[in-house]
């Protein structure tokens, strides 16, 4: 059996510059992929930017909105149960296993006049509801 090169005979140059050929090829679709997966990476971390600017953005907003005097009111409202003058406020307390709803919890300690003032005495001094 007679090699490739004994049944066709080339000259030297001609397979130096086939070789050369196949290499540039070659180099060239690996660089075209590079450049493939370097523009999907890319893309990729646009939209990771888009996205954390949209969540930055939204604390943003949130945070203005904490610090309206709107929203501390009700948000002292509900963790401290602070009331207006003539209002009642009712607690719902938490009853696992229960299907008939939580009981309505009056906080109005007695003999105290509403208002944060009232509400600070009764739970700094530890009165509770003598």
């Amino acid at each position: 059996m007679r090699s490739l090169l004994e049944r066709f005979p080339l000259p030297l140059s001609t397979l130096g510059l086939i070789a050369l050929a196949i290499y540039v090829g070659v180099q060239t679709v690996e660089r075209l992929q590079e450049a493939d997966a370097s523009r999907q990476e890319t893309r990729r971390l646009e939209q990771r930017l888009r996205e954390a600017e949209l969540e930055r953005d939204r604390l943003l907003a949130f945070l203005s909105y904490v610090q309206t005097p709107a929203f501390q009111e009700v948000e002292l409202r509900r963790s401290l149960l602070l009331k207006r003058p003539g209002e009642t406020v009712y607690a719902l307390s938490e009853q696992s296993g229960s299907d008939a709803g939580p009981e309505p919890v009056v906080m109005n300690p007695p003999g105290s006049e509403p208002g944060l003032g009232a509400w600070w005495r009764f739970l700094v001094t530890r009165e509770g509801y003598r």
